[in-house]
Parts: structure tokens; sequence; C-alpha cells
């Protein structure tokens, strides 16, 4: 069964899905073209970016039937002005989540590159955590994602440096917390952290 998760979020005021791609693309574009005769795969180059558009429009279709994804300029995925959503991608896997608050996802497999620019989106205090642990790459994983996961909510003019910092945690934490401040605002935010096979998935939300 491709669809690995389908749970409520947030108090019931979302819905979280993970699908594994175990079909090739042409079963995906018949699936496609079952569900939405009406419209047409744009050309995508990539076979794995072609992949990763069908898979987000199907999820978003068992979330949200009647709904249909744009883009804002900077990339951010947009619904309407009651739905918000989230969508992100890691080998094999696609998650989706949408609420009725804005809402981020994250979902990384752990890759060595990251312990490499730790500069790029950490902290002084989440530097000295790193180094303080025997598996620094799960820590950088768990501080990365969490870092997009809130960049997703707002989709530009975050530095991951200096306008976030984790909270210190233990990375096999279900749960820690976020402290934004920055030209959006000063806001604490709660992630929730799960594994999915091989990858780390993380979310949050922007709560009323």
């Amino acid at each position: 069964m491709p669809l690995i998760i389908f749970q409520h979020i947030l108090e019931e005021r979302g819905k979280l899905m993970v699908w594994h791609a175990t079909e090739s693309t042409a079963e995906l574009r018949e699936r496609y073209a079952r569900l939405f005769p009406d419209r047409v795969i744009p050309a995508i180059k990539l076979e794995k970016r072609e992949r990763e558009y069908i898979i987000g429009r199907l999820l978003l279709h068992l979330a949200l039937p009647s709904h249909e994804m744009t883009f804002l300029d900077n990339g951010k995925p947009v619904l309407d002005e009651r739905w918000h959503m989230s969508l992100s991608h890691s080998t094999e896997l696609v998650a989706l989540a949408v609420a009725d608050v804005p809402v981020g996802l994250d979902l990384q497999a752990p890759d060595p590159k990251l312990l490499r620019i730790t500069h790029k989106y950490c902290s002084h205090k989440e530097l000295e955590w790193l180094g303080s642990l025997n598996h620094p790459l799960e820590g950088a994983l768990s501080i990365w994602s969490a870092k997009e996961a809130v960049f997703k909510i707002f989709g530009q003019g975050i530095e991951f440096a200096e306008d976030m910092e984790t909270r210190m945690h233990l990375p096999s934490q279900s749960t820690f917390h976020v402290q934004y401040k920055g030209k959006h605002g000063n806001f604490l935010f709660e992630m929730a952290q799960l594994n999915v096979r091989k990858a780390q998935l993380i979310y949050t939300a922007l709560l009323d």
C-alpha cells in the first residue's frame, strides 16, 4: 500500500499523509489520469520531479478532494483562505500536511553534508550542543528539518542561524521547541517528530 501514514494532527485541525512511491511512473500517470481526466501533467524533464508532482496531487486529493494547489512566486504551495498546506519529498517518500492554520513540514533522510554546513543554519548554542552529542548527525538532522518546517510556514525572509534556535532536546524526542524571532514576529513553535522508514519527518503549525 503506497499510503503509509494518514493521521489527524493538531488536535484534529489538520491531516498528515506520507506516500511511499513503490509504483512505476506509468502506474502513477494512469492513476492521475483516472482521477483528473481534465488535467494534463506538464512537461517535466526529470522523472523524479514528475513523480513528486503526481504524488503530491494524489495526496491532496485524499485530504481535500475539491482543492487544487497553486504556487506563489517564492515556491510556497497554497490552497485557499481556509486551508494551508506543506509538502516535502525524500527519496521515495512524499509527505503532505494540510490544516486550517499555517503548517510546515520537512521530510529528510540523514545526510553527512548537514554536518559540513552547520555554520549556515545553527546558532552558537546549537553548535555547542551538537559537539556534545555522541551522534551529532542525528542532532543536525533534527535542527535542520525543524527550521525547514518553520521556514515553509512563512515561505521567505528567514535567516536560519540568526532568526531561529532549537531548544535543547534528545534527537529521539517526539516533541521539542524552536524559538523564532525575526521580521515575521516572535513565536515559540512546538515541533512534532517521527521516523518514517529511513527518513525523519518534522512538522509544526502557527497556532492561533
